[in-house]
């Protein structure tokens, strides 16, 4: 087993993480792990103080870590000005310039609460608190290197089924999981990446990144998933470039400036993306019911499998994170430039095939839990009884309170008498008589000396004077053992009381139990209570010590020398002894009738409280509707979706989960369960009756929690009694301990009734899973003991099992293939090597090593469709013996493809975008880019690049054709390869009519190839990726990846074009270049090339002057740095950022286009002289008029002008 760092952002990475940590605990406890162990770290980032809670709780109640990002204020405009002092301090506010709302002041979004689906607004706040991020990142870090972490995980070895050793030297794996598609999350997701792999000793390398799609969203009303895809599309674009590097620079930039830099920085900050939707596989199936929360149990479910299987886990990280080359992928359409290892994304998908009976024994927890709920609402009504409930609970009581009182030590009715009860129940004669005597003889005896020779007068006088002397003496002594034997027995009767409720509860109920404490309650009030001051009245008091009147007569009449005066002295004490124990029974009478006052109001009066409130309770889920839990709910503390006695069949969520399959059928549950529970409550009768007497027992036992154990384990009752005392009672008759003298405070006792359906379900499992008896004995059966038939099974039923096991083998891996349906004709056109689209499978342990049932296991694998060789292989390896398994796991991918081939991503978000009204695109994207260009196109730095110098060269030589006003029709990009003109997308994401200038056109272009891959799965595939392709192969048109401009035996295509151009300053298509007098009427060849030349240094002046920093974009001996200096070259403060022109972000890419063409112009002008001008240019008449100049400028702040002519 390895060590894991795993990481949630925002509600549907909680709710993901929720979800394994649950199915973890409930695994790990199946093995007697108490709880997740320390070397899986679980750490949820999200916007609000308190994490969101799913049904089965939250991250930081399962035991992980949470991390609350919001602000204590909802103001966005104070955050905005915080981060933007932080960032202008340290002279980085250009990092946030282009993509933060504009006008702070607009944003109306409570962000204490959650980023209100806007991702420049998420980011922002994960900005703010960037500091507190990293910081609990790496206490869950440097937890998984502590010795204790090791040692714990050692201890594992051997317990959990399939575990492998430990090994400490295993680099931990880490998952990162978030939605593409919100606001909070999706904008984090990348920074806490980049976050991870500042912290000392992370492998980037092993870093997974799962995106929830947005299709998981589709069942949402519409007006709930308002941005859902535009968020989408812009996370898309920022992933690509965060793997493609083009993002490292501004990452490193901004978290520098907020205090978080290590070096240059990790190029890729994980290794792969898996997206998981809602749709399984090739065939598009539908996963469970295609609901968020299937997806996020299916995706928890499937991960926990994954951290439980040594096998998996390495065969993960070797096939998936790791293998980026396994299936070549033209870069034509997407990832020119970039490192091919690092463009294809990954998918998951998982199913296991188990045994199936611990759904079996949850039923059966669930069943009898039902069962115990119902006996305790209603134990104590007859059938066929017209009498209302009270008088049925009085009747029943009644009939039982003779025993009821003997368990109690009460009188059985006040007929017979309290003092005789006081002598019986609380202190017997006997005892008091011993008691009694000892007082004396220690009082008096011991003082009084006996000599027959001495006179009887002054015997007679001496002893009188003794017995005076220890009167009080002898009151006290009575007083105080009144008051301890008192004390003894209003604390032992508390202790019957809660024992004898506990029984009534199992046996009849909670009416009756609560009728019986009332009667008790009366017993106390009406017979003991005022018995006291009748039998105190009896009390000798200060004539404890008088002699009896024939005894003191006797001796007074004798005359001379005392003669037989022990016999006398015994006669005399025997009398005093007498009295002292009426004095002890009387002042006993008194002190038990104030103690057994003091009890109605300080334990019974409590407890009844807690007896109602426990009834209340279970009345209210009693009469709750039942609502549909859905298949994946089998563990629910909801009394109503327990099986009844009464169920005709087994309810559906006992079946298979949405990825399970089980090889005991639910349909065998109830008939499993008639077998079961007689035998587990020792009841040797046949039939029905059997059954019932059976529930009955067994039903008491989980109510109370009692039960014989086996050694070395406890019942429920030995740990918690069911009726729990949850304060220090002490009574009001007793100011001090009688026992110990310690004086004490007085206070009521307070109850707790352990009834509430989950603790009665609680006790049920424990019932049901006592070890060695039959619910035990069946549901522990392993797979491989079920093959071999090692539970008893006839002969004859083992070829159907080993068949059976085959079948659902092959139902298994249907279920385990990807969470993430891929369009395969796109896949092909990327990866055109691809015959067909593929499964990998790998598995957790499979415990048929050596036995015949292997070959039907490889048999339905080979017969898959669309099975990799791979897949054969990792079943071989994942062969064992163990006996103990009785689970395995199996985990679908495909290949690692093309983000683009992935419909889970693309396709929603065209269609949302086409069918737009105009006032609703502003609205669609809005806020949704949450970083600068650069990082946030889906190129690498390559491509734009070269993209940028397309756009140039092209502006010179004709091929880019801009609208008219009022820019309704696309711009255009002619396409030299296809010889005909390809419009770039329209409308564009950012429209002209939010252009700063003209030269926003070239950055709002390129933004918009978003749209492009959008639109790529729309027939003909990848077609409307072709303008940027024609784009890029302007400057550059190899395919494999960028040309060097000087290295290799091609040129580059910028080289042609241009030396085509300056022939003849004729353009092929007919629009005339932006760069005036270089038409075919100028100077020639040279003169057109000084013309070009200015245009390209004018150009590169501009961008560098206005756009960028003093220095920057030097490439030493090749090209100086920017001067620097202008409008935007430094931005200094939060207006200005405001006002920063989209032209910002690509100027470093201009400034080096125009450097590297300057550089070919020499090269360009050569061309020129050799261009075949007889050769057909194959150009169509251009479509649209003359490029236009672009709307008119913002005013507010000076934007600069582009060099006439430029645009």
């Amino acid at each position: 087993m390895r060590k894991f760092l795993v990481v949630g952002c925002g509600g549907s990475g909680g709710a993901t993480l929720a979800y394994m940590m649950d199915q973890l605990r409930s695994d790990l406890a199946d093995y007697g792990v108490p709880k997740i162990p320390a070397a899986w770290q679980f750490v949820h980032i999200d916007v609000p103080t308190a994490p969101s809670d799913v049904t089965v709780g939250n991250v930081r109640q399962l035991g992980g870590t949470y991390v609350g990002t919001g602000p204590q204020t909802d103001n966005f405009r104070v955050l905005d000005n915080s981060v933007s002092q932080f960032l202008a301090g340290n002279n980085e506010l250009a990092t946030i310039a282009t993509w933060a709302p504009r006008d702070p002041g607009e944003v109306t979004v409570p962000i204490s609460e959650g980023a209100g689906q806007y991702r420049a607004i998420g980011r922002m706040i994960t900005l703010s608190q960037v500091g507190r991020v990293k910081e609990a990142l790496t206490s869950a870090w440097q937890t998984l290197f502590l010795s204790s972490t090791d040692a714990e995980m050692k201890s594992m070895t051997g317990r959990v089924p399939g575990a492998e050793a430990f090994d400490t030297n295993e680099t931990p794996v880490i998952f990162v999981v978030s939605s593409m598609a919100g606001g909070a999350g999706a904008s984090m997701a990348l920074d806490i990446c980049r976050v991870l792999t500042l912290i000392d000793g992370l492998d980037p390398l092993k870093m997974g990144v799962f995106m929830v799609a947005p299709d998981i969203f589709d069942q949402l009303p519409e007006g709930k998933r308002t941005g859902v895809r535009a968020n989408a599309l812009a996370m898309l674009g920022e992933i690509v470039a965060s793997q493609a590097g083009a993002a490292r620079e501004h990452d490193v930039a901004l978290l520098g400036a907020l205090g978080q830099s290590r070096g240059e920085g990790e190029e890729t900050p994980f290794a792969r993306v898996f997206p998981v939707g809602r749709y399984v596989g090739a065939q598009k199936a539908m996963f469970g019911d295609g609901s968020q929360t299937a997806v996020y149990r299916g995706l928890g479910r499937g991960l926990s499998a994954l951290m439980m299987s040594a096998k998996a886990t390495r065969q993960f990280v070797e096939w998936d994170l790791t293998n980026g080359a396994g299936v070549p992928g033209d870069t034509e359409y997407h990832g020119w430039g970039s490192q091919w290892s690092n463009v294809p994304w990954g998918a998951f998908g998982f199913a296991s095939l188990s045994m199936g009976r611990d759904r079996y024994r949850e039923y059966a927890a669930q069943r009898l839990a039902r069962s115990a709920v119902e006996l305790l609402l209603t134990g104590h009504k007859q059938a066929d009884n017209p009498a209302s409930d009270d008088e049925q609970v009085q009747a029943l009581v009644g009939q039982q309170w003779p025993n009821i009182s003997t368990s109690l030590g009460l009188p059985a009715s006040a007929d017979g008498g309290v003092a005789g009860w006081l002598m019986r129940a609380v202190l017997p004669r006997n005892a008091a008589a011993q008691i009694a005597a000892s007082i004396v003889d220690g009082s008096v005896r011991q003082k009084v000396r006996v000599q027959d020779d001495i006179p009887a007068s002054q015997w007679h006088d001496g002893l009188s004077r003794i017995l005076i002397d220890q009167r009080e003496n002898l009151l006290v002594a009575a007083r105080n053992t009144a008051e301890v034997e008192a004390f003894k027995w209003q604390q032992d009767f508390v202790v019957r009381l809660e024992d004898t409720v506990t029984a009534a509860l199992g046996d009849q109920g909670l009416p009756y139990a609560t009728g019986l404490v009332k009667a008790v309650r009366s017993t106390l009030k009406d017979t003991i209570v005022p018995s006291g001051p009748d039998l105190l009245a009896h009390a000798p008091g200060s004539r404890i010590a008088d002699m009896e009147p024939q005894t003191k007569s006797k001796l007074t009449s004798m005359k001379g020398k005392l003669a037989s005066g022990a016999q006398i002295l015994d006669t005399i004490l025997a009398g005093i002894t007498s009295a002292v124990q009426t004095q002890l029974y009387a002042m006993l009478a008194d002190k038990v009738s104030n103690a057994a006052g003091a009890l109605t109001t300080e334990v019974i009066d409590p407890l009844v409280a807690a007896l109602d409130e426990a009834q209340t309770l279970l009345r209210a889920v009693e009469q709750a509707p039942a609502r549909d839990k859905g298949l994946a709910y089998l563990k629910t503390d909801e009394y109503s979706a327990w099986p009844s006695e009464s169920d005709t069949r087994v309810a559906a969520r006992f079946s298979e989960a949405d990825n399970e399959v089980m090889l005991t059928s639910s349909v065998e549950f109830g008939d499993r369960y008639a077998e079961h529970l007689p035998q587990a409550a020792g009841i040797d009768v046949p039939g029905l009756q059997g059954l019932e007497m059976a529930i009955k027992s067994a039903v008491s036992h989980v109510i109370t929690g009692q039960w014989e154990t086996v050694v070395g384990t406890k019942a429920p009752a030995d740990e918690l009694a069911v009726v729990e005392r949850i304060t220090d009672w002490w009574s009001t008759v007793f100011p001090h301990n009688p026992e110990t003298g310690k004086t004490k405070v007085a206070q009521r006792a307070r109850y707790d009734v352990h009834l509430r359906p989950a603790e009665v379900l609680a006790r049920a499992r424990s019932y049901v899973n006592r070890p060695g008896y039959s619910f035990e004995r069946f549901s522990s059966v392993s797979l491989r003991e079920f093959v071999y038939g090692t539970d008893s099974s006839r002969e004859s039923e083992l070829a159907d099992r080993h068949r059976d096991i085959a079948i659902k083998f092959g139902e298994t891996l249907d279920l385990a293939r990807p969470l993430a349906s891929v369009n395969e004709t796109v896949m092909q056109q990327l990866h055109p090597k691809v015959k067909q689209m593929e499964y990998q499978y790998k598995f957790s342990a499979v415990p048929f090593a050596n036995h015949p049932v292997v070959d039907g296991l490889k048999a339905t694998l080979g017969n898959q469709p669309r099975v990799d060789e791979a897949s054969k292989t990792a079943l071989e390896g994942a062969l064992v013996d163990e006996h103990t398994i009785k689970r395995i796991d199996v985990f679908g991918a495909y290949p690692n493809y093309s983000p683009l081939a992935y419909t889970a991503v693309i396709p929603g978000a065209s269609q949302e975008w086409a069918s737009a009204l105009p006032s609703q695109r502003n609205a669609f994207w809005r806020w949704r880019r949450s970083r600068p260009l650069p990082a946030a196109l889906p190129m690498h730095q390559d491509e734009r690049r070269a993209c940028v110098a397309g756009w140039i060269i092209g502006r010179i030589i004709g091929f880019i054709q801009l609208p008219s006003k009022p820019y309704t029709d696309p711009a255009y990009v002619w396409d030299a390869a296809a010889t005909c003109w390809v419009p770039f997308p329209n409308p564009l994401l950012t429209p002209p009519s939010k252009f700063a200038e003209a030269y926003d056109w070239l950055p709002s272009i390129l933004e918009s190839s978003l749209i492009a891959i959008a639109n790529c799965h729309q027939p003909p595939v990848m077609s409307s990726m072709q303008p940027y392709v024609a784009l890029r192969k302007i400057y550059d048109s190899t395919a494999e990846g960028p040309q060097e401009a000087d290295y290799g035996l091609l040129e580059l295509a910028a080289v042609e074009h241009l030396g085509r151009f300056l022939s003849t300053g004729v353009t092929v298509t007919g629009i005339s270049s932006v760069v005036e007098g270089t038409g075919p009427e100028s100077g020639g060849i040279d003169g057109r090339a000084n013309k070009v030349k200015e245009y390209l240094q004018e150009f590169g002046d501009f961008a560098g002057v206005h756009f960028m920093k003093p220095g920057q974009g030097q490439l030493p001996g090749r090209q100086p740095g920017a001067r620097g200096g202008g409008a935007f070259s430094q931005i200094v403060n939060r207006q200005q950022a405001s006002k920063t022109p989209m032209f910002h972000d690509i100027a470093p890419d201009v400034f080096w286009a125009t450097g590297q063409l300057l550089g070919l112009l020499p090269a360009a002008v050569e061309a020129a002289s050799s261009v075949d001008l007889s050769a057909p240019s194959g150009a169509q008449p251009p479509t649209g008029g003359p490029p236009p100049t672009g709307p008119a400028a913002v005013q507010n702040i000076e934007i600069p002008k582009a060099p006439k002519g430029m645009f």
